[in-house]
C-alpha cells in the first residue's frame, strides 16, 4: 500500500502542471466562446434569447459527445485518432 506522501509526490511532476493548466486554458476557451457566441448572436442576428439558449446547449452536447467520442477512439487506436484530430 501507497503511503500519502507518494501519492502527493504526483504534484512534483510537470507534466501534471502542464496538463492542470491546459485543461484550464480549454475551458476558459469554452466559455469565451459561448459568452461571445451568445453576444453576437443576440445583437447582431437579432435572435431570441430563447433560440440563443437553445444553440449554445445544442453546441455543448456536441462538444461533450465530441469528447467521449475522441476518449473512445484514442482508447482504441491512440496514433490514428490523434493523428486524425489534428
Amino acid at each position: 500500500m501507497f503511503s500519502y506522501r507518494k501519492q502527493l509526490g504526483i504534484l512534483r511532476k510537470i507534466p501534471l502542471w502542464l496538463n492542470i493548466g491546459a485543461a484550464t486554458f480549454i475551458f476558459a476557451a469554452m466559455f469565451s466562446v459561448y459568452s461571445y457566441s451568445a453576444e453576437y448572436l443576440g445583437q447582431n442576428t437579432g435572435m431570441s434569447s430563447n433560440v440563443i439558449s437553445f444553440l449554445l446547449i445544442i453546441f455543448g452536447i456536441g462538444g461533450m459527445l465530441g469528447n467521449l467520442l475522441a476518449g473512445k477512439l484514442m482508447g482504441l487506436h491512440k496514433v490514428r485518432t490523434a493523428l486524425f484530430i489534428q
